[in-house]
Formats: C-alpha cells, sequence, structure tokens
C-alpha cells in the first residue's frame, strides 16, 4: 500500500521567488560588495541631512520616509519580487505604456507611504500637545 503525501510538493523557483535584496541574489562578491555599499548610502544620507522640524519624532519620519522613497526606486529599478507584473499596464504590449504604468505606479505606492507616514507624524505630535 503506498503512503500517502502529507505535504504538497514545492513548486518550481521562478527568477522573481528570492527574498533577498537586489545586488545579493546573484551570490556575486563584486555586486554584493557594490549592494552593500549602495545600500549603506542609502541608509545613512537621510539621516545624515537636516530635518526641519519641531520633534525628534518628526525628523525620524522625515527621514524614514526620505529613505523609503528611495528603497522603493530600488525594488522598481530591479524588479524586486517581480513587482512589475503587479504594475499598471504591466501586459501592454507598447514599452513606453509599461514603462508609465511603472512610473505611475512607483508614484503612487510613494505617495501611500509618505501620507502615511505624515499622518502619523500628525498623530505623534498631537499627543504632545
Amino acid at each position: 500500500m503506498p503512503v500517502p503525501k502529507i505535504l504538497p510538493s514545492r513548486r518550481p523557483k521562478t527568477k522573481g521567488d528570492s527574498w533577498l535584496l537586489p545586488g545579493f541574489r546573484s551570490h556575486q562578491p563584486a555586486r554584493m560588495l557594490t549592494a552593500g555599499c549602495g545600500y549603506l548610502l542609502m541608509l545613512f544620507s537621510p539621516f545624515s541631512m537636516d530635518a526641519k522640524s519641531d520633534s525628534a519624532a518628526d525628523s525620524f519620519l522625515l527621514r524614514l520616509s526620505f529613505f523609503m522613497v528611495l528603497f522603493l526606486i530600488v525594488l522598481f529599478a530591479c524588479n524586486y519580487r517581480n513587482i512589475k507584473s503587479m504594475c499598471l499596464f504591466h501586459s501592454s504590449k507598447s514599452k513606453f505604456t509599461r514603462a508609465c504604468g511603472i512610473i505611475i505606479s512607483y508614484l503612487l505606492v510613494a505617495t501611500v507611504l509618505t501620507t502615511a507616514l505624515a499622518a502619523l507624524s500628525v498623530a505623534v505630535s498631537s499627543f504632545g500637545h
């Protein structure tokens, strides 16, 4: 009597399946070093800028939003986790239309994240007064 399979078979991995950040997916040392330096630059540049705000929480949220906008550019440009397949007009035959869809999708995501952080900033500052 054959033993029934309890666990489902794993689906084959495709190109966008890796959870590793762009630059680390190929496991090539030169790319990993370059990506690591780029991510450190992206991480430290928002926190080294002079943020004009009244509270430390507002400054932190402003810097966090700047970092997230920079990081989103990397995710969209490197098609992290096949993100381009979720963009507007991704199935269009025209490259120009697909590019416009990617730019519009990026701007929408960046706007939503920045707006959410701005709302959080208002909520945090209202507790202080």
